[in-house]
């Protein structure tokens, strides 16, 4: 055999013709390709910026590795030091970074630590109405830290036997902050216990934002506790020279041991978030031991952190999951048309190939070949450069979407090359289908919607990887359920449509009586495109609700957690306050909220200890009109609201609430205001007396806006609790509002992301289902154009020819629509019955879907406007063919 009829010669001449429509085939494989293996690439990118995000909102007390443990002195003697007494220490609790495993050492800093003696009573000479509680602390590199504003550094200490303590006192070092408080200057002497302290020098800290004074907190702050009947008690602790210990070694033998290692939030990866968390629980479990006898335990909310993390990029991933299963349906539709086309094209070849006694395997073969030699070098250029983009770990699960996309293509052009398809067919629509196959794979196809519907309602979308991962199965719930449908729809569409040409029969209209023959015999839009365009749509109305149900239910959470338009929790809150918040612009009411703890309920069921919250019921309905009406304290029984859970306990109708008779006139939500536990009822609080509590505080204050007000406003309100608040509480004040909880979430890296990711999707989906309509377009021209020539010979007008044209389309369009629309609608609402998404909108009520008409209605248009230049574009078409070039004999 010569080399022009070698079969790799043949081959070649094969693969070389039509190179243009290949190229084209491979670009769009390539692209797609690169897409799918970039998105869980980028989800695993989200999830860690997430991880960082989360760990970094957590104050460093609570995030770094800290304890509190026992410390063991040696015994001290003369000449002893501090290094000679706290060197061992010091140098163990230096090793415990190293020591820690990887990749939990990743991100962990240099241990911090200091001891601190056991508290001493004191008293100030300049204000003899407050007792003066200190402690002694020691930190071997504290003249670092600080300097000093007044005074000087202390000087070590030592005890001298039969010195008087007034005489011999210990030099301390205290804040700037705790000085002014209990009115001490540099060189007075204050009693501490049996001995006497000395300030020799006051300090501010060089960097009051280094973590070291979170934890350090009574260093820098003083406490001040508050006893009815006694007088106040300031709380604070100073520092001295390290050397003193040697003559201080009880006292500090009595303290506590404060260490702690600083995390770098952002040096953690999510995909480690399992082995982070067993490291973490090992790290807490076991005390790192210290010389003589020392011990120090450490905690951290690290793994508090990576679970709630975990639940909001499970939820985020699960949305975008179910969004994304939808556009891979419409991909392997636009693939299945391309090579579709691509098959056509060699349609002549392949039958000749065929007349020459090729087989059917054969001629699969050599398009097998084909299409891999389309798809193959491509995707694997697509996976190399997502994997150098970016090198996050997504696991095997990760990369099974663009390896499917991958191989599509060969499967696809061995499925659609057959015997039928090597000749010129009608493809006439029937409800029943000859082909067995057929029917056996439809049925199979609805029994997996079926099974994933179900496997969804129980069990959730289970993550099966190391961050992207999810069930297959139920992931690709959304497109099982529309590709079913859509089978049905198709298998139900030719009885309308039937129906109409029974009609159109009977009139006399040339262009309705072809115009419907041809939607019957060849319709424009096929069977794979019709689906593709059902399962398009949907899934673009899909995406287009849940991006307005992602906004709607940040927005009922934020409000959820706040309580109203705003917040405001102090230690102060008095009537003049509320007067004056009331008065501020943009308010329009303001509710103080008082909360009695452990107050008895007795009803026929027994007694029941719960929290009662006082409440002006005026007040409360200006502020939460969303809440059932609670009546005034002058009615018999008294009016209550309880809470959900409350209700479900509650039995009888003769209800008392310490000796005072009630009667529940309403049910509110367990998280209806913030902060209360889920047992709870709210009351009058003119009511306060007769249940003896009528001199307890205000602890909050719902605050009512009007819907334009902006940061000016609560920075007034800031103002105003803060004015009113003794020094000591004014940083435990907090004044909160919606829009700054809702901008907080939004800054949420899975917020961003899932957002971005919806829009994509459906921009996405829409610009594929176009695509996939210009293809269907194409697929049936040559049929088209020399129908077009006999109805032109005959006499039709452009206009009549534009009518036969949309007759192809505008059936099985609508009817997509229509059907893709409906199902778009009811997929949102199946979604969030079936899966819990609060872990990523957060609150306590489930969110619900929130239609956007105009959004739908947009999406919809542009599915109709490409529809309508589509049947334009394929009548233009149609008439630049001269008849004599595209008419033949025999039968269309």
């Amino acid at each position: 055999m010569n080399d022009i009829t070698s079969p790799v010669r043949l081959v070649f001449d094969h693969l070389r013709a039509g190179f243009r429509a290949s190229l084209l085939v491979a670009v769009l494989v390539t692209a797609t390709v690169f897409v799918a293996a970039i998105v869980p690439r980028a989800f695993a990118a989200v999830a860690t910026a997430e991880l960082s995000f989360e760990l970094g909102t957590e104050s460093p007390p609570r995030l770094d590795l800290s304890g509190e443990g026992r410390i063991g002195l040696p015994a001290s003697g003369t000449g002893s030091t501090a290094q000679s007494m706290l060197g061992g220490t010091d140098s163990a609790i230096e090793k415990v970074p190293s020591t820690l495993p990887h990749p939990l050492a990743d991100g962990a800093g240099a241990a911090v630590w200091l001891a601190k003696s056991s508290t001493g009573q004191s008293s100030s000479k300049a204000d003899e109405s407050v007792d003066l509680s200190l402690r002694l602390a020691i930190d071997l590199a504290f003249n670092e830290r600080l300097h000093y504003v007044s005074g000087e550094a202390p000087r070590p200490w030592t005890l001298e036997d039969g010195t008087p303590a007034v005489e011999n006192p210990i030099e301390i070092a205290i804040s700037q902050k705790s000085a002014t408080e209990m009115k001490l200057a540099v060189g007075e002497v204050v009693p501490y216990s049996s001995a006497a302290l000395r300030i020799a020098g006051i300090y501010e800290p060089d960097d009051p934002e280094n973590a070291y004074w979170d934890h350090a907190y009574d260093l820098e702050h003083p406490l001040i506790i508050r006893e009815t009947g006694r007088a106040p008690i300031i709380q604070a602790t100073v520092y001295l020279a390290p050397d003193s210990i040697a003559s201080l070694r009880e006292p500090f033998a009595a303290g506590v041991l404060v260490a702690w290692i600083t995390v770098d939030p952002s040096a953690y990866s999510f995909a480690d978030r399992e082995l982070l968390a067993t490291q973490i629980r090992k790290v807490t479990a076991t005390p790192v031991p210290l010389p003589e006898f020392g011990a120090l335990t450490l905690k951290t909310s690290f793994t508090d952190v990576i679970k709630s993390t975990e639940v909001k990029v499970s939820a985020a991933v699960a949305l975008v999951a179910l969004s994304l299963s939808g556009l891979l349906g419409v991909l392997l539709a636009t693939y299945a048309l391309s090579i579709q086309t691509l098959v056509r094209r060699r349609r002549f070849s392949l039958s000749l190939a065929s007349a020459r006694g090729a087989s059917m395997g054969q001629l699969r073969g050599v398009m097998a070949i084909e299409a891999a030699a389309i798809s193959i070098p491509g995707s694997i250029a697509a996976l190399s450069v997502a994997a150098m983009v970016l090198p996050e770990r997504v696991g095997l699960d990760g990369l099974l979407a663009p390896v499917a996309l991958a191989l599509s293509p060969i499967v696809l052009a061995a499925i659609l090359v057959s015997p039928g398809g090597l000749r010129d067919s009608r493809n006439d629509l029937s409800v029943r289908s000859t082909s067995r196959i057929r029917w056996v794979l439809e049925a199979a196809l609805a029994g997996a919607a079926i099974v994933a519907l179900v496997l969804l309602q129980r069990r959730g979308l289970v993550p099966s990887g190391v961050v992207f991962g999810v069930d297959p199965l139920l992931a690709g719930t959304p497109l099982l359920l529309a590709a079913s449908i859509g089978l049905l729809g198709s298998r139900v569409f030719p009885i309308p449509l039937r129906a109409v040409r029974a009609v159109v029969r009977r009139r006399p209209s040339p262009v309705a009586e072809v115009g419907s023959a041809r939607a019957i015999r060849d319709p424009a839009i096929g069977a794979i495109a019709a689906l593709a365009l059902i399962v398009g749509v949907s899934m673009v109305v899909f995406s287009t609700i849940m991006i307005s149900t992602v906004d709607a239910s940040q927005q009922r959470a934020a409000t959820e957690s706040v309580g109203a338009d705003a917040r405001a929790d102090a230690h102060d809150l008095p009537d003049a306050l509320l007067d004056d918040i009331r008065h501020l612009p943009e308010v329009d009411a303001a509710a103080a909220l008082t909360v009695q703890e452990n107050v008895t309920l007795t009803d026929e069921a027994g007694t029941t200890r719960l929290d009662v919250l006082f409440v002006d019921p005026t007040a409360l309905a200006a502020v939460r009109g969303d809440l059932p009406e609670l009546g005034s304290a002058n009615q018999s029984p008294r009016p209550v609201l309880v809470s959900q859970s409350l209700a479900d306990l509650l039995q009888g109708t003769e209800i008392r609430l310490g000796d005072v008779s009630i009667q529940p006139t309403g049910i509110v939500a367990d998280s209806a205001i913030p902060g209360m536990p889920d047992i709870w009822l709210i009351i009058d609080d003119d009511t306060a007396a007769e249940l003896g509590v009528s001199e307890r505080e205000p602890r909050s204050v719902l605050i009512g806006l009007d819907e334009n007000y902006g940061p000016a406003d609560i920075e007034a309100i800031r103002s105003a609790v803060l004015k009113a608040q003794p020094e000591q509480f004014i940083e435990s004040a907090g004044i909160y509002d919606v829009h700054s909880e809702l901008r907080q979430k939004m800054a949420a890296p899975t917020t961003s992301a899932i957002e971005v990711s919806l829009v994509l999707t459906a921009g996405a989906t829409l610009i594929f289902t176009m695509l996939i309509i210009a293809l269907a377009a194409m697929a049936s021209a040559a049929s088209r154009n020399r129908v077009v020539a006999v109805m032109r010979i005959i006499g039709m007008t452009p206009r009549q020819v534009r009518a036969l044209v949309a007759w192809e389309f505008g059936p099985v369009a609508i009817s997509a629509l229509l059907v893709g629309a409906a199902l778009g609608i009811v997929l949102p609402y199946m979604v969030t019955a079936v899966l819990d998404l609060r872990g990523f909108f957060g609150g306590t009520t489930l969110p619900t879907p929130a239609i956007d008409p105009l959004w739908i209605a947009g999406a919809l248009g542009i599915y109709a406007v490409t529809i309508v230049a589509a049947v334009l574009i394929a009548a233009a078409i149609g008439r630049r063919f001269a008849p004599a070039s595209t008419l033949k004999m025999g039968e269309s």
